[in-house]
Formats: structure tokens, sequence, C-alpha cells
């Protein structure tokens, strides 16, 4: 798409959605940008209390994720489960402790940051998981990076491997340790959260993430936030859900990417879904404007289209919810059919939630933080 032709579709996008803003938030649910309130809300992550949100793909373009890597998708996730293999296999191969620890939460690490990644990024974006990561598979690594993370765990609490450990070295171990429990904890809460109550399995991973709000890395404290506030909507939570989020319109740190970025967007996903509808649609259009500024050149256009996307998203819903013959309810179908070309073709790619969850330094590269 030209930049001439974005530029006057955004402009009267923005001022349409702006004016729609003011005249009719009064008359629906409150919806400013500072808080939230709990009611039945639906997930405006990609479930509602674990069930996936329908679209209806005669209405919505089809877009695609971005893949990555330099090869094509299939390759990349073979050699990422190639990469966790071999860490295993080395692991399990030293007597040293420290590198059997060390390299097993690395690939802990990956399992969760990368390997579950096609999922989390398919479940945010509400669409269904078109890159080969079945349900079976998701559930087989997020049950091997918790038997890693477990077996370190105990490793660490016995008496025998912790006298041999330095002490700098065993806190440092720890403390990765349980970083990576309670981001596995999150999303195993949000890819597979099996039986029981989903609100009260998402309340206690969300619980399990306060923690690392107070972490000294700030992408961990960032990532933790942006998960938080995504199991809090899953369990009915938005105004808790809006307390760890952002404002939409506040600049995202580059150092906290991808989750900064994808705060921005959850946050205007909850406030659509707590009545705020011509509201987020209207911040989700700057929040478009902005990614030339916000988001490194490779990924603003991605960027970009994700907002869109989520307009689409956030129109679609709210038209649902309006009456058949209002002007509103038009206003929507209008900007669905503009918006649904999005940069002109079907497949448009939609920026990664990768890495899922922060990559954190290892102790035998000496990046790992020394804290």
């Amino acid at each position: 798409m030209s930049d001439s032709k974005r530029a006057r579709r955004s402009l009267c996008r923005c001022l349409g959605g702006t004016l729609l803003a003011i005249a009719l938030t009064a008359s629906l649910a409150p919806a400013q940008d500072s808080s939230a309130n709990a009611g039945n809300a639906a997930d405006p992550a990609g479930v509602d209390a674990g069930q996936p949100m329908t679209v209806d793909s005669s209405t919505l373009p089809r877009p695609k994720l971005v893949p990555l890597g330099k090869s094509d998708e299939s390759t990349y996730r073979h050699d990422t489960l190639a990469e966790i293999d071999d860490l295993l296999r080395r692991a399990n191969g030293t007597a040293d402790v420290t590198d059997r620890l060390d390299l097993s939460l690395t690939a802990a690490n990956r399992i969760l940051g990368l390997a579950l990644e096609p999922a989390v990024t398919a479940r945010f974006y509400e669409l269904p998981d078109d890159l080969g990561l079945d349900a079976a598979k998701t559930s087989q690594l997020l049950t091997q990076a918790e038997g890693v993370l477990e077996e370190v765990g105990r490793a660490l609490g016995e008496k025998e491997s912790a006298s041999s450990l330095p002490v700098d070295v065993s806190s440092r171990l720890q403390r990765r340790q349980r970083i990576l429990a309670a981001f596995a904890g999150a999303l195993h809460a949000y890819l597979a959260p099996g039986e029981g109550d989903p609100r009260e399995v998402n309340r206690q991973a969300a619980v399990q993430l306060s923690v690392l709000l107070e972490e000294f890395d700030p992408v961990v404290p960032a990532a933790a936030g942006f998960w938080q506030a995504i199991l809090r909507t899953r369990e009915g939570d938005l105004e808790g859900a809006m307390l760890v989020l952002p404002l939409a319109l506040s600049e995202p740190n580059r150092r906290q990417l991808p989750w900064d970025y994808f705060s921005r967007l959850l946050r205007c996903r909850v406030i659509a879904r707590n009545g705020g509808y011509p509201t987020a649609i209207a911040l989700l259009t700057q929040v478009e404007e902005r990614c030339d500024r916000w988001l490194p050149p490779d990924n603003a256009e991605a960027g970009r289209n994700a907002a869109i996307w989520f307009q689409l998203l956030t129109l679609r819903e709210w038209s649902e919810k309006l009456p058949g013959d209002s002007s509103e309810r038009e206003w929507c179908a209008r900007q669905i059919r503009e918006l649904a070309d999005m940069d002109g073709a079907d497949g448009t790619p939609l920026l990664r939630l990768s890495p899922a969850i922060p990559i954190l330094g290892s102790i035998r590269d000496g990046n790992d933080g020394g804290k």
C-alpha cells in the first residue's frame, strides 16, 4: 500500500473513530483508558476461559504470521527442536553439575520462548494455529519443559548437588529456574489449561508471575506484566489486567519488545471487551500510525498489520452487538470493508510474539546477569 493511500485512509479512520468515540462512549459501557470493569468478560487474547473465539472468515481477511528465520517455517521449527534436543543431550552427558543444570535451563527456556511461540502467537491473534503445532505437540512441549524445570529444581534442593556449587552459581541457577517455572505455568494455563476451573488456573498462574514484576532485568517484568494481563482477562479480572498494562499510546521501550508493543494491543482489546469499542478503535488507529517510530524498521509493517487486524476484530465484535439498522453498525461495516484489504492482498503478515518469553542468558556464556 502506498504511503499516500495509507495516510488518507488513516486520517479518515482516525477522525471517524475519534468522533464516534466522543459521541458514543457515553451511551455505551464505560471505556476510559485507565480502568476496566471485570463483569462477565471474554478473553481479548484468544479465548474465554480456555475456549477460542470464532471469527467469520467470510467477513475478515486471512492473514498469516511473519515467518521466522531465513528458511521456511517447518525448517525453522525443525532447527529449533534440534537445538533443544542437542542441549538436553549435552546436559545428560556431562558430569559437571553446573553445566548440566545450566544446559537444562537453556533447553527449557528455548522450548517455552521459541518452540511454543507459533501456538502462542496464533492464539493471541485469535487465529487457528496453521503452523503445524497441534494440541498434542503443544502439550508434549509444555510437559517436557516443566519436567526439565522440576528436575533442575530438585537438583538445586539436594544437599549433594548444592554443596558442589559455589553459592553465587547456585543462586543464579535458582533465579533462572524460578523465572522459567513462573512463565511455564503461564503458558500452560494459556495453551493447555486441562481439567478444573480454568479461571482458577489462570488466577493461580497470574499470581506466580507477580514476583517477576520486581526483577532487575527489564525484559522479565515487561514479559511478566504482559502475561499476567492475559491471564487476568481470562479469569474475568479486566481491572486487574488494566493495572499492569501500559497506556496504549505511551511509547514502548525497544529493549522490552515484543511484549511492550503487544501489551498496547492487548490494552485496546481489554477496553473494547469492557464496552469501549469506539475508544479501542480510535486507539488502535493511532497505534497503527506510530509503528514506524515505535518498532524497528524490519517489524514496522507487520506491527501496523497487527494493529489493523485488531481493529477488524474489534469492529466485527462491536457490530454484532449493535442493532441491525443502526448507523453505527453501517459505519462498522464500511470500516471492515476498507480495512479488510489491509496492505492490498490476502495473507498479510502479522508481527510474531517472538520470543514468547525472554531468552535468559546462561552461566557458561557469562551473560546471565550474575545476580
